[in-house]
């Protein structure tokens, strides 16, 4: 029964000690067709987007896919990516003819962070590299962002966006959240463990009987 209620507790510790992280997601536009305009996809949902395709009418040799053949475009001067679940960071490859602005904002509105371009243009005969990456983190869920571009509608490609959903899964604005009681789960192993240990000196003792 000691081994017993031994192995029960070690195996509690581990569920306690070992951290469940989300994977993160990838969106490389390359399941759509030239001329969608995603709304909702995996898990966040676009404004003023329009999928490009290398070939079509999408100019590879100035804007080159960071990977596959397809990206999106800026219809207006701002984009704005709003996510299902709060997230803990968000990037992406931008090819752009004008500075651009990356915004993070949490469920209530609140600016978490910005990150700007490198250079004020970054297609491929500008001199500067194309694809260049821009993300976000934040320790508070991160709710949607924008990406503002200088030169206005039509003026930047995203392509491969990524994000990580938050670990409390959904718009905690709250930056120093209350710490979580023992897990319900390893309370139920232990009592299991009791449980299945008091069973089987039952079981012994009307053996004897």
């Amino acid at each position: 029964m000691r081994k017993l209620r031994s192995a029960v507790l070690v195996a509690a510790l581990a569920l306690i000690a070992t951290p469940v992280a989300a994977a993160p997601i990838l969106i490389d536009f390359d399941t759509l067709t030239e001329g969608d305009t995603p709304g909702l996809l995996s898990g966040v949902t676009f404004d003023s987007a329009m999928v490009l395709t290398a070939g079509v009418s999408l100019n590879e040799i100035e804007f080159p896919p960071n990977s596959g053949l397809n990206v999106v475009f800026n219809l207006l001067s701002e984009l704005r990516l709003d996510f299902t679940d709060g997230v803990s960071n968000v990037g992406g490859y931008f090819t752009y003819v004008g500075a651009l602005t990356l915004s993070a904002f949490d469920a209530s509105n609140n600016l978490l962070g910005v990150a700007t371009s490198l250079h004020n243009e970054n297609y491929a005969t500008s001199g500067n590299p194309a694809n260049e990456l821009l993300q976000i983190a934040s320790t508070t869920a991160i709710a949607y962002v924008t990406i503002g571009s200088a030169a206005g509608p039509g003026t930047f490609v995203l392509d491969d966006l990524s994000f990580e959903v938050a670990e409390d899964g959904g718009g905690n604005t709250d930056p120093n959240p209350p710490v979580p009681e023992p897990a319900t789960v390893t309370l139920m192993l232990l009592g299991a463990g009791v449980a299945a240990g008091r069973h089987k000196l039952r079981a012994r003792r009307q053996s004897h009987v």
